[in-house]
């Protein structure tokens, strides 16, 4: 494993987890943060994404707090959109995406079989990230 990876991952565990798991405050926006600044120093733009837990943001996004859902809809589609020409290696956070959204569609199930097979407005918001923040990029990147 390279130094910068090794590095990135305890920047990842140590600083930006805790921010979304709400257990440490950022004095920046978290747009701001996750798109901008967080690993990316002296203006160079590195993919992280492939090192995140799949699992671990699917139980952050599926936590009780709706806004939080709708900022990390705003920064995913940022990121995939008017970002990605800017940030170096992005496809290799495809992998990432590919398993968030295989965790996402199990939850959505879940959710759905708890309510009688039906649509729930949980299950609603979490298909329409699917949607409009990951299926997206995925299907322009496999072409």
């Amino acid at each position: 494993m390279e130094l910068k990876e090794i590095s990135i991952k305890e920047k990842i565990k140590n600083e930006l987890m805790p921010i979304l798991k709400g257990k440490k405050k950022s004095d920046q926006s978290l747009d701001l943060l996750i798109n901008y600044n967080f690993i990316h120093c002296r203006g160079e733009h590195e993919a992280y994404f492939q090192y995140l837990d799949a699992h671990e943001i699917m139980k952050i996004l599926t936590k009780e707090n709706r806004k939080f859902l709708y900022i990390l809809n705003k920064i995913f589609k940022e990121r995939y959109t008017e970002r990605k020409n800017k940030i170096k290696n992005i496809k290799e956070e495809i992998p990432f995406l590919k398993s968030l959204k295989k965790e996402i569609e199990k939850e959505i199930k879940k959710i759905e079989i708890k309510f009688g097979n039906k649509k729930t407005p949980n299950s609603y918001l979490l298909q329409s990230f699917i949607d409009t923040a990951l299926t997206p990029f995925i299907e322009l990147n496999e072409k």
